[in-house]
């Protein structure tokens, strides 16, 4: 299926069509920007289908080059990302605060977030720019069930690196 909506506004009329069995889904996360992502919105993906997923967090893209913006009081879009105003608090203890270190920390308070919700984290591979060494994104893979590793890795063995588009 294809939707064309706001997952965050109609994530029900997206769960709705797929059959709640003993099956696992997979669910592919892909935000340009934290504030396309509301953390209830895997809250309820997770509360109605067993699935896997594979998030993009938009580490270096979006949240180390806007962390001036993302860390201002009224600004909710971390907040809605993380599902709670909690990481602030948090984040205002930190010693070192850079670029670097925001999107880092936002990235583990994200996957601690996942913990909660019973989800374990068993891959984080960071995406670079085409032909360089600067990273770009990060890809977390989530399950809460062991096998799910199993399957993650099996599926990513012997791949090739990303084809260019000529």
């Amino acid at each position: 299926h294809y939707f064309n909506y706001d997952v965050n506004r109609n994530i029900q009329k997206i769960i709705d069509p797929i059959p709640n069995s003993s099956s696992i889904s997979f669910c592919v996360v892909d935000p340009f920007k934290v504030k396309n992502l509301h953390f209830n919105t895997i809250v309820e993906i997770s509360n109605n289908l067993r699935s896997d997923f594979l998030i993009l967090i938009p580490t270096v893209m979006d949240i180390g080059r806007n962390e001036h913006n993302y860390s201002k009081e009224d600004s909710v879009y971390l907040d809605n990302f993380l599902g709670t105003v909690d990481w602030r608090e948090q984040w205002s203890n930190q010693n070192n605060k850079t670029g670097k270190n925001f999107w880092i920390f936002v990235t583990n308070y994200f996957i601690s977030r996942m913990n909660e919700i019973g989800y374990i984290h068993y891959a984080h591979e960071p995406v670079n720019k085409p032909g360089t060494k600067v990273t770009k994104y990060h890809l977390v893979f989530f399950s809460k069930n062991p096998l799910g590793k199993k399957f993650f890795v099996s599926s990513i063995k012997g791949t090739d690196n990303q084809q260019k588009l000529d």
